[in-house]
Order: structure tokens, then C-alpha cells, then sequence
């Protein structure tokens, strides 16, 4: 089985990580992958490994070699594409800084624009060439779309407890989601 994994709000703790950005007085900062260390100038000890959810890390370490992080770097309104380079190497560098590529195996990571379908549908392909099952996990309804749209198993990863079309399979943790694998998704 290949897991295809978002970062923020499935991995890593974003509410939490902007809380912590509004305390240090960055909420309207601009992204880009200088905002880390204008950050840590505030916050000497700022350690963004720590806003990985706990399960997710132990989930990564499980399963390093089947896990692929498809990540997007900007929301579905336009931008002006000096904001989009901007915003790849923020979320280039917060995914680094997290830890996350050191507990998959090499080159498991891909950050898009605001759309993921392309990206899940050259996955999709390859999986099923190899003839590997795969799921995705995400934490907003329009990329477990665009995961139906392409064949992909989908499952929402709703940790804050919003509601959801209930059409939509939805876990709140990687335990949850073992449990639903374990009886079949």
C-alpha cells in the first residue's frame, strides 16, 4: 500500500504552528523561506519538528518507504507568481525544518500549486504499473475530490472536528485510519 499524505493539518499541526507565528507577531508575514529566520531571531528555541502531530511521526517512521508527501504551497485563489515562488520556498523550508524528510526515504516529497490532480494522477499511474494500491490522505474536501476525480482511494484526515459531506470517509488520527484500513476502506 502507498500513502499519499498532505503535510499541513495531516502531518504537521498548522493551527498551532500559526498560533505560535501570531505570538511572535508574524500573522501577516510574508511567506517566504526567510520568515523562518526572521522567526528564530524571536524564538532562539523554536523547534519546528515539534508541531508534527505525534501519530504522524510514528506513522512515517512505520511506514518510511511507502509514504509519498504531496503538499501544496498556495490556496485556489490566484497569486502573482513572485508570491507562488515565495510561497514553494516556505513550504519547501517548513517541511524541512519539520523533520518530515528524514523519516521518509529519498525523494518521497512533492510540493504543487494549489492543485494536486496532476500530481495524484502520475502517482496513480505509476502505482498501478506496479501494481500497488494507494490511498490518499488530506485534510480538504477539494483535494479528496480531485483524488476521486483520478481513481484514488481517499480519506479525510479531520482533526479539528469540522463538519464534512458525508459521503466523505473521515479519521481524525493514523490510528483511526489503521483501524479503517484494517476493515477494509
Amino acid at each position: 500500500m502507498k500513502y499519499l499524505l498532505d503535510f499541513d493539518g495531516v502531518l504537521f499541526d498548522i493551527e498551532l504552528f500559526k498560533a505560535r507565528m501570531e505570538e511572535l507577531g508574524f500573522k501577516n508575514a510574508k511567506r517566504s523561506a526567510a520568515l523562518f529566520d526572521q522567526m528564530k531571531e524571536k524564538d532562539p528555541v523554536l523547534d519546528v519538528s515539534s508541531f508534527l502531530f505525534p501519530d504522524a511521526k510514528s506513522f512515517l517512521e512505520e511506514h518510511r518507504d511507502d509514504c509519498l508527501v504531496i503538499s501544496s504551497f498556495v490556496s485556489s485563489n490566484p497569486q502573482p507568481e513572485e508570491y507562488e515562488t515565495d510561497a514553494r520556498a516556505y513550504q519547501e523550508r517548513k517541511i524541512t525544518l519539520s523533520g518530515v524528510p528524514t523519516l521518509l526515504s529519498d525523494g518521497s516529497i512533492l510540493v504543487v500549486g494549489s492543485s494536486k490532480e496532476e500530481a495524484l494522477k502520475k502517482v496513480y499511474e505509476k502505482c498501478g504499473k506496479d501494481g500497488e494500491d494507494c490511498i490518499f490522505i488530506d485534510d480538504r474536501e477539494v483535494h479528496i475530490d480531485e483524488a476521486a476525480r483520478v481513481g484514488i482511494k481517499a480519506v479525510c484526515m479531520d482533526r479539528i472536528g469540522t463538519s464534512h459531506d458525508p459521503h466523505v470517509r473521515v479519521v481524525r488520527s493514523f490510528y483511526e485510519l489503521a483501524d479503517l484500513l484494517q476493515n477494509g476502506v
